[in-house]
């Protein structure tokens, strides 16, 4: 069974009706505007299975963001180096930061929403929305909003988040849905990477709630694909669909409690590796 066909059909559409964009990076890209797509994750887990990815840099990244930390040295530690083409020593400088800080990124976000960088007098947002999950079922607040406009926008921060909003919903049967929604996608290396990373984010949270994993839903505003992608994403869209893995997870005492070695995934016998540039 394959589950990323609403992914593999708005990469086409990125292609065929993208429009051409300048941005920061000063790489063209072809962005398509609103996408939404659907990924039943209830018994499949959708890692990209046309391409071999490094999907345990992802869970590293997980648990390293609901952790609280913003350091790329302590992503290092779990094991995962996708953050490392952010490290700044001017940025670091200019803001007297230590060696690795990125500033009040993702990782303070969702645990020190509206504190004071490195303070913990903020709001911990992820263990709000496991409380509000257990003790409100058909609850429609049970969120997270990683987007705080006083910081996003000044240069205390080396990257404004791209996924800011992640909403948990529970359905008939246990079912336990979650929407996701970003400003800004990169559609192959990026998005991919966002899709798996909040799958086993819901996974998680289903574990310490009681509910069952099943679905989610991902809304990108500015979907796109770098020019400098346009082969890989063409040699993706060549292959034929690889049957997409499982994920077994361990129980951990609490959402915080988590490690790397809790994730295994089995029956994932993906296409060969395609080398996808990335724009920081």
């Amino acid at each position: 069974m394959y589950i990323l066909n609403d992914y593999d059909s708005t990469l086409e559409k990125i292609l065929n009706s993208g429009i051409r964009k300048e941005n920061r990076t000063g790489v063209d890209t072809l962005s398509l505007f609103g996408t939404s797509c659907r990924y039943n994750i209830s018994e499949y887990f959708p890692i990209p299975s046309k391409r071999k990815v490094a999907y345990k840099s992802i869970f590293a990244e997980l648990l390293w963001m609901i952790s609280g930390s913003t350091n790329t040295n302590d992503l290092n530690k779990l094991g995962s180096k996708i953050w490392d083409s952010w490290k700044d020593k001017a940025f670091e400088q200019r803001n007297n930061y230590q060696d690795g800080d990125l500033g009040p990124i993702y990782g303070n976000s969702f645990t020190n929403f509206g504190g004071t960088y490195k303070s913990n007098d903020g709001f911990n947002q992820v263990e709000y929305i496991i409380n509000e999950l257990k003790n409100n079922k058909y609850s429609r607040r049970a969120l997270i909003n990683l987007w705080d406009p006083k910081v996003m926008t000044t240069d205390k921060v080396k990257l404004p988040t791209c996924h800011y909003s992640f909403q948990v919903l529970v359905g008939q049967n246990n079912n336990l849905t979650g929407i996701l929604t970003q400003r800004s996608g990169d559609w192959l290396p990026g998005v991919s990477a966002n899709v798996y990373f909040y799958s086993a984010f819901l996974y998680m949270i289903a574990q310490q709630t009681g509910y069952v994993p099943y679905e989610l839903v991902h809304n990108v505003a500015d979907a796109h694909v770098y020019v400098n992608q346009i082969d890989a994403a063409k040699e993706y869209l060549s292959r034929g669909n690889y049957d997409s893995p499982k994920l077994i997870l361990n129980k951990a005492n609490s959402i915080f409690d988590y490690k790397v070695s809790d994730f295994s995934i089995i029956d994932y016998f993906p296409g060969e590796k395609i080398k996808v540039p990335v724009e920081v």
